[in-house]
């Protein structure tokens, strides 16, 4: 095996030794905030270096988080019994059912900061959108954007 082999195994390795290390301390991060609050079903972000910045460097970049909760009793038109995705920072959207609905769940720190961005984007890669469910589970998708 030549040295550059040997970095590119090496590499292959560090890369998965983040990712398990990484997945189980975004596991730890949440799951004070998902014993806080039962009706906490994920929390999502996006991730991603944009293409265009209007002349502005293109920087990496972790966008806004949002929360999913249970609900939906009244038989709105969100399906699967989800009420619905919802900023940190300010509600999106016009509902005001929807909205003292997640101003219910007092306990989350809607300020709380996401882990450090380029812990983030070595765990998870660039363009892609982050789930983790109250179960532990993470979902990875690729994430297309403008």
């Amino acid at each position: 095996m030549n040295r550059f082999e040997e970095i590119k195994k090496l590499q292959a390795q560090l890369k998965a030794k983040i990712l398990a290390i990484g997945k189980d301390g975004i596991n730890d991060f949440f799951k004070p905030i998902f014993e806080a609050n039962p009706e906490l079903l994920q929390i999502s972000w996006k991730q991603y270096t944009p293409y265009f910045n209007d002349g502005e460097a293109c920087v990496f970049g972790v966008r806004e988080p949002t929360v999913r909760v249970t609900g939906n009793e009244d038989g709105g038109d969100d399906e699967d019994g989800w009420l619905g995705s919802y900023s940190f920072t300010h509600f999106k959207g016009e509902d005001a059912k929807r909205k003292a609905r997640v101003n219910a769940l007092p306990k989350i720190d809607w300020d709380f900061q996401l882990p450090d961005e380029d812990i983030l984007q070595q765990i998870f890669g660039d363009h892609t959108q982050i789930t983790v469910s109250r179960d532990g589970t993470i979902e990875q998708d690729d994430y297309e954007h403008d």
